[in-house]
């Protein structure tokens, strides 16, 4: 997401990515207005079958749905302005798809510092680096990418291999495991890939990839597991750790390792009513971006906000976010 102005309590920002799609449909409410160009049918007379005309429209809004297939932000609403003024009729419904590129703007009475926080947040991502992860043993290897909506799983890969093998044969099934992982690596979109797992297999595999004619950089880690487990704890190294530290899904797992701390000492918080009954010792505050709307979540983070208390804006999609689902959403820090 790209900010392109904010004036007059109205945002111009430009979509790039449909994570920038999932958390339009949770910030964009009923009553919001926005603006943006889209293409509206015009009949010269009532019996003419029409044709799209390219307006601009300011419409105020009444419903947002996010349509996931096709990644398309629908959002519909009474036109309350527009040009060319001929192509347009007041009142009237509208539905403004946005989609990666589209330019809108949106215009709120009050914007709450904490949305404006996760929107600011948002448009840093681009520019954070990306990683890939292969955790492997003897047995198999899972691959996978951190991208926008947090740990991707690419392939899981069977080695084949078996002890009763001869040596050859077991070289060349080795082989053979090696170049499958290599040919999913290959069309990972980042240049970065960290391989972990127990044993030496990863070594081999690092030993191997790095006198391939691959062009990536590798980082070696250790982790117990192999599996999305096991790539967690990839993430979870300090080598990894130091080169993903700006991370916003890293910053997540980081706030909710605190979290697990806090509550294992009877410091933090999972239900919203004593949230509210406590909210002068609370220190900070993790939330879904699902619940944004929520009325009962949305006075808990207005009182927050104007006590100044932190708020962490939470992927609900990504594996933190999951996380913070199962402990209701929300949750507090004392």
């Amino acid at each position: 997401m790209k900010i392109i102005r904010f004036k007059d309590n109205i945002l111009r920002i430009k979509v790039d990515s449909i994570e920038d799609l999932y958390l339009l449909e949770r910030i964009i409410n009923k009553g919001d207005k926005v603006k943006a160009k889209t293409l509206r049918k015009y009949k010269s007379q009532e019996n003419d079958k029409g044709e799209l005309k390219e307006v601009i429209l300011k419409i105020e809004v009444e419903k947002v749905e996010l349509d996931k297939n096709n990644a398309i932000l629908r959002i519909n609403g009474q036109i309350i302005a527009g040009k060319p003024e001929q192509f347009i009729t007041l009142h009237a419904y509208h539905t403004i798809n946005v989609k990666q590129k589209s330019i809108i703007e949106i215009e709120k009475s009050e914007w709450k510092r904490y949305i404006l926080d996760k929107i600011i947040e948002q448009s840093k991502k681009a520019k954070e680096p990306k990683i890939g992860i292969v955790v492997l043993d003897d047995e198999t290897a899972t691959i996978g990418e951190v991208s926008d909506i947090g740990i991707v799983i690419k392939s899981e890969i069977e080695s084949k291999l078996s002890k009763r093998m001869s040596q050859k044969l077991f070289d060349e099934a080795k082989n053979r495991y090696f170049e499958s992982i290599k040919k999913v690596i290959e069309n990972i979109s980042t240049n970065i890939i960290a391989i972990g797992g127990p044993g030496f297999m990863k070594d081999e595999l690092y030993k191997f990839l790095k006198e391939s004619d691959i062009k990536k950089d590798f980082i070696l880690a250790y982790a117990s597991d192999v599996g999305r487990s096991g790539i967690k704890e990839v993430l979870n190294n300090e080598s990894v750790k130091r080169f993903f530290a700006k991370s916003l899904l890293q910053k997540e797992f980081n706030s909710l390792d605190e979290l697990f701390k806090e509550l294992v000492i009877g410091k933090g918080i999972t239900k919203k009513d004593e949230i509210k009954e406590r909210i002068y010792e609370v220190k900070k505050i993790l939330v879904n971006d699902s619940v944004l709307n929520n009325e009962e979540i949305k006075s808990i983070l207005d009182m927050a906000d104007k006590l100044g208390i932190p708020i962490e804006i939470f992927n609900s999609n990504d594996d933190a976010g999951k996380q913070l689902k199962g402990l209701g959403d929300i949750v507090a820090l004392t």
